[in-house]
């Protein structure tokens, strides 16, 4: 409908153009020449086709340019759906076989347990240390020592001040220098570095022990000793407030440290009483 109305309107339009323009040449030739009887313009039949009209720059005239929108018609465009027809399709059913199908029970599956794997701790390994090997020396085996034979003796105790004999049969004088010597020997062969020390009983005390008074304290026990060197036998200084009334007991332990080995050691402490 807008699109004949349209049409109408851009006819008139046309017409209107084309009567001003031979309006305008009917004055110019009524200026110039006689009077020409212009046919009579009819209008065109409605079946011509539309001009084309182009949207284009013109000079401000009232002539309309724009080309009104298009609205869209209601003609449907659907597809239409075709609907089922009432005619019912008979299908024929074939029958069920008796064909025995054995049913299979399904066999249960135990679900294994889920059973934790203890992971053993890591103990840690010490490092052996650089520990020495101590390569034991070989032992060296003596041979047995043979049962020793020799044996110290103390022969007598003396008690002097300058003569006496090995009995003490001289008396002794008050306040004057005395002194013990312990005769001993062995009864075989020479035996040096042996000790001797004296132990005093006086007034009810001990006094000592007190080592011989001979050079380096020790001397050379022989089998065959000569009583006149007063370095083969021990001797030993009684202290001069000692003398005077009071008896003195004097005692002698021979070879102390065992540093001869004797078959027999019950003979190496003697006492004397003066």
């Amino acid at each position: 409908m807008l699109a004949k109305q349209y049409s109408a309107l851009v006819l008139v339009v046309f017409v209107a153009l084309i009567g001003a323009s031979a309006s305008g040449a009917r004055m110019s030739m009524a200026r110039t020449s006689p009077e020409i009887v212009m046919p009579e313009l009819t209008e065109p039949p409605r079946e011509s086709p539309t001009p084309t009209v182009t949207p284009s720059r013109t000079p401000r005239t009232p002539t309309p340019t724009g080309t009104p929108p298009t609205r869209p018609t209601s003609t449907p465009t659907g597809t239409p759906v075709t609907r089922p027809t009432g005619t019912p399709t008979h299908t024929p059913i074939s029958p069920p076989t008796s064909t025995a199908t054995e049913t299979v029970s399904p066999t249960q599956t135990t679900r294994p347990s889920f059973t934790p794997t203890e992971t053993p701790t890591a103990t840690p390994t010490p490092r052996p240390s650089d520990t020495p090997t101590i390569t034991p020396s070989p032992t060296i085996t003596l041979p047995p020592s043979p049962t020793p034979d020799v044996d110290l003796v103390i022969d007598a105790l003396e008690v002097t001040q300058g003569i006496q004999d090995l009995d003490n049969g001289v008396h002794l004088i008050a306040n004057k220098r005395t002194y013990v010597r312990g005769h001993v020997s062995a009864n075989k062969g020479d035996h040096p570095y042996v000790m001797g020390r004296f132990t005093l009983l006086w007034n009810g005390a001990s006094y000592g022990p007190y080592y011989a008074d001979n050079p380096n304290e020790y001397i050379t026990v022989k089998s065959n000793p000569d009583r006149a060197k007063v370095n083969d036998s021990f001797y030993f200084e009684i202290p001069p407030n000692m003398l005077g009334g009071e008896t003195i007991h004097i005692c002698l332990n021979l070879n102390e440290d065992h540093n001869v080995s004797e078959c027999n050691y019950d003979n190496n402490w003697a006492c004397v009483s003066v």
